[in-house]
């Protein structure tokens, strides 16, 4: 007889000096938990950089990381202590906040994430200028000056 899996998110937020390596141990310890406890992680994804609302030890800025996992309902209580003293203990130093949440049993497996600001912007001055109607009015006030002379 299979066991009922109850599905959980973790959101961590971590410091901007976070290392490739501190957040694979992260990954492998939360692997190895929830395999311990018959789960599996289903996502491991690190959303990248962000401005905070407020700082955070005197950082305005942050790195967040979004863990989506599955355990047994009956071995979830002793899994999530396990994390909780993983993030509190263990990681105390990297991950500055960190929230885990059951997610409802009919909650959608996609999420919307936000556009970190680490991200290179793809579009050029152009583009930009287009996409707020900055172009028309500089080419208005362009045409208004040649008028003029």
């Amino acid at each position: 007889m299979s066991s009922i899996m109850a599905r959980y998110e973790a959101l961590l937020l971590t410091s901007t000096e976070i290392t490739d390596d501190e957040l694979s141990m992260i990954e492998k310890s939360f692997d190895s938990i929830c395999s311990n406890a018959k789960g599996k992680v289903s996502r491991f994804d690190k959303w990248g950089k962000y401005k905070l609302a407020y700082p955070v030890k005197k950082s305005n800025y942050g790195v967040y990381t979004l863990i989506r996992f599955e355990l047994p309902k009956e071995a979830a209580t002793k899994a999530l202590a396990e994390i909780e003293s993983l993030l509190k203990i263990k990681c105390s130093e990297i991950v500055w906040r960190h929230v885990t949440v059951r997610l409802a049993d009919n909650a959608p497996q996609t999420y919307h994430r936000p556009e970190p600001v680490d991200v290179a912007r793809s579009n050029n001055m152009d583009s930009i200028l287009k996409e707020n109607k900055v172009g028309n009015l500089l080419e208005s006030v362009g045409n208004h000056t040649e008028a003029l002379a």
